[in-house]
């Protein structure tokens, strides 16, 4: 006999469940920028290119991603080197050094502020459950 409280909790008080999302790179902007656009200008790039979900990744994202692969283009790109972390004065000034991401050695550069780069993007995708 299935007790009828417990039927009426479990069919009631559980939410459906979130879709799973990740972080991971989509590529980089058709534009290239120097560094004092500010945040939003960084995300912008990427949303002109990838659609209104893209921004700027974080160093942490491109090291996950699995869609990196070693390009053979010799491509620097504008990244966010961490959430707490703003070089290039808060991404509003060209005087100083930023976090570039050098896609022929797959590395971490600093590069100065004042450079016009292409921005690396990244976007939330949703896991795929095998």
């Amino acid at each position: 006999m299935v007790n009828a409280k417990w039927w009426f909790l479990a069919a009631t008080v559980l939410p459906p469940a979130a879709p799973a999302v990740e972080t991971q790179f989509a590529g980089f902007s058709a534009v290239a920028v120097s560094a004092h656009v500010g945040l939003a200008g960084m995300h912008g790039a990427c949303q002109a290119a990838f659609g209104s979900r893209a921004r700027m990744c974080l160093t942490d994202e491109v090291v996950r991603s699995p869609e990196i692969v070693e390009f053979t283009q010799n491509l620097q790109a504008w990244v966010q080197p961490g959430a707490d972390r703003f070089p290039c004065a808060g991404w509003t000034s060209a005087v100083g050094s930023g976090t570039v991401l050098d896609a022929r050695t797959m590395s971490f550069l600093n590069k100065s502020c004042a450079a016009m780069l292409p921005v690396t993007c990244c976007q939330e995708q949703a896991l795929v459950r095998r």
